[in-house]
């Protein structure tokens, strides 16, 4: 192992330009298959779980006030749904010193515990009279753990100078998921931040039923808005379960999966194959040295091979750091779950490791085909 890095630093010296090519592109090949996959991955588990965590017969629905109100009058209004329905109040966030970050807020009204419930997978989930009584509870995904503290084998969080007693995990066990930042809470018990930006912004809720669209629950809450304030704004629209993203909808179809794959594996090994070839011509001249001082072709082959399989484990330390950096900022930007698993690291690897090998082989061929003669003419 020693001579061949040994080897590896005496060929970076003479062929600086092209080390440093192939490194780039067996790092790039690496990272479009890792992050290629792994956002394949996410985008469909995220095209599942909004779909699945969606309610069935739900309504969009906007409204804001054209003069000043009280987050009372919007509670009021928000009390007249029936009895099969709820209310998921959102667009709002809570900033926590501890983590430095804002973490989305749902909050949540119904009049009766029902079919639909947000997911969670540890706890339970809220009761009629904890919603009636604006009680202090909370459910939370798995990232605000760590800002709990237990109190008599109960974990409780501090929002805002209040306790709030944590009942229940949200989202998919073991599983990295949108919801894993995510409270959610009593629209009765919100915070007062959370009430002033209702007051001042109105109201963007999901409105949903468990039998049927709540068509009449939306008229009786826009009168109910319209005997408040005559010339406040008012949209709804049925709520789809991927028309939140358009991105996790368009993969929620299995052929957009298919040829984003193809396409990121196509490109890939198109890079691959020309860095290799470009560093194999480079190499022309020394191939042909060495053969005349007595190297035979099978060693000339393991030389390259060997320097090759050096700098793309190189290139596989270098793409992994790059991923786990670039991995939340694409997982933000885009607004999809992806984290680097094991699975798809071993697929690029595998796959970047077989390209490389099948690229060379015709070029190694080739170039065992000069004569040393021709070099040396040269």
């Amino acid at each position: 192992m020693y001579k061949i890095i040994t080897l590896l630093k005496r060929q970076f010296i003479a062929h600086t330009v092209s080390i440093i090519f192939l490194l780039i592109g067996f790092i790039v090949s690496i990272l479009l298959i890792s992050i290629g996959t792994s956002a394949v991955f996410g985008l469909k588990q995220a095209a599942i779980m909004k779909e699945n965590a969606t309610p069935q017969n739900a309504l969009a629905m906007t409204y804001a006030f054209s003069k000043k109100s009280s987050f009372d009058d919007h509670l009021e209004i928000i009390k007249n749904i029936s009895v099969n329905s709820g209310v998921m109040v959102g667009n709002h966030s809570l900033y926590f010193n501890e983590d430095k970050s804002k973490h989305p807020l749902t909050a949540i009204f119904f009049q009766k515990e029902s079919k639909w419930t947000y997911p969670y997978y540890d706890g339970r989930y809220f009761k009629t009279s904890e919603i009636d009584q604006g009680a202090s509870v909370i459910l939370i995904g798995k990232n605000l753990l760590g800002l709990t503290h237990k109190r008599d084998g109960i974990k409780y969080l501090d929002i805002e100078g209040e306790e709030y007693e944590v009942i229940g995990l949200i989202g998919v066990k073991n599983q990295y998921t949108t919801w894993d930042s995510r409270i959610l809470m009593p629209l009765t018990s919100v915070p007062e931040s959370t009430r002033s930006e209702i007051e001042s912004s109105g109201c963007n809720m999901i409105l949903y039923n468990d039998e049927k669209l709540p068509m009449d629950d939306f008229n009786t809450l826009k009168d109910k808005i319209l005997q408040v304030d005559k010339d406040a704004m008012i949209t709804a629209e049925e709520l789809n379960a991927g028309s939140e993203n358009i991105i996790i909808d368009l993969f929620a179809q299995k052929d957009s999966l298919v040829i984003f794959t193809l396409l990121v594996y196509v490109i890939a090994l198109i890079n691959l194959v020309n860095i290799t070839s470009y560093w194999i011509n480079d190499r022309r001249y020394e191939i042909g040295v060495r053969k005349a001082f007595g190297h035979t072709n099978i060693q000339v082959a393991m030389m390259l091979f060997s320097e090759m399989f050096l700098v793309l484990l190189t290139g596989c330390i270098i793409a992994l750091v790059l991923h786990m950096l670039l991995n939340q900022i694409l997982s933000n930007m885009l607004d999809y779950p992806s984290a680097v698993t094991y699975v798809n690291w071993l697929t690029a690897i595998l796959f970047t490791m077989a390209s490389s090998l099948a690229a060379t082989i015709i070029p190694i061929i080739k170039a065992m085909k000069i004569q040393p003669i021709e070099i040396m003419r040269k």
